[in-house]
């Protein structure tokens, strides 16, 4: 049989999912637009105030883009660690006091120059795909179990940091990545199916252990129990599912943004 070999240097473009991806870059733009305009005037006196960070973090994340695309693969595989220690250090600097931000119970951000934040968590979420590959292609045998396994728990212990911040949705999103990328990898299903139905129970605990995650899926599933508080922001959505309809009120017509919503900007 004759082996046909790809030319990795040659970088392939899906031109299709680019476009896709455009798209919904500059949709959320709009809509960060179209949802923070009367707030960002009440608050900033500028109501372009967040459309001009969305645009500009959209224009970096556009050029970061770029810039993976065109650099070569093997070069990605340094980089990604270099990212996931940056991460690791920023979610340990939000511990420091004086450091961290708190924001709505959490502290997950770090106060930088010119009034940028930085949530290294989300730094995190990018790099988890890189080291999650470099464990899959790694060679226990070779390198020693006892080594891997210390290898193998230097990865995980930012996830349990991360935990401690809270920051419940990076966890999901960095289990979901780990999934993700042993499928690709061609791992056989049972052991993906295995993965997943083990990470049910932690999941489980995680969700009902805690108070304020325990009743946002008690609200979800009966917001009327509690319509003032818990159940509120379910029933807005409801509302405004009912007043749109299945095409919108139209683009800055809605009227959850109207300060019935808090933070209805994010």
């Amino acid at each position: 049989m004759k082996k046909t070999s790809l030319k990795s240097s040659e970088p392939r473009l899906d031109q299709g999912l680019l476009l896709v991806l455009l798209f919904l870059i500059g949709l959320g733009v709009v809509q960060v637009y179209s949802s923070s305009y009367i707030f960002a005037i009440e608050q900033y006196g500028d109501g372009l105030y967040f459309f001009k960070k969305q645009a500009i973090y959209a224009c970096l994340g556009v050029v970061a883009l770029v810039s993976g695309y065109m650099v070569p693969w093997k070069h990605l595989r340094q980089w990604g660690w270099m990212l996931w220690v940056i991460a690791v250090v920023g979610i340990g600097l939000t511990f420091v006091p004086g450091l961290g931000i708190k924001s709505g119970g959490a502290v997950r951000w770090l106060q930088l120059p010119m009034g940028f934040r930085f949530e290294p968590g989300e730094l995190l979420k990018l790099s988890f795909p890189f080291v999650t590959a470099y464990f899959l292609c790694m060679d226990s045998q070779k390198i020693g179990k006892w080594k891997y396994l210390i290898w193998t728990l230097i990865t995980v212990v930012p996830l349990f940091m991360v935990l401690k911040q809270p920051d419940f949705g990076t966890i999901v999103i960095c289990c979901a990545v780990f999934l993700g990328t042993i499928f690709v990898y061609g791992m056989p299903l049972r052991y993906l199916l295995a993965s997943a139905l083990a990470s049910v129970p932690a999941f489980y605990l995680l969700v009902w252990s805690v108070p304020y995650r325990q009743a946002r899926i008690l609200a979800f599933l009966d917001p009327w129990a509690d319509p003032a508080k818990k159940g509120f922001q379910v029933i807005q959505r409801m509302l405004s599912f009912h007043s749109g309809g299945i095409w919108g009120a139209g683009l800055g017509q809605g009227q959850g943004k109207l300060f019935f919503l808090p933070e209805a900007h994010t």
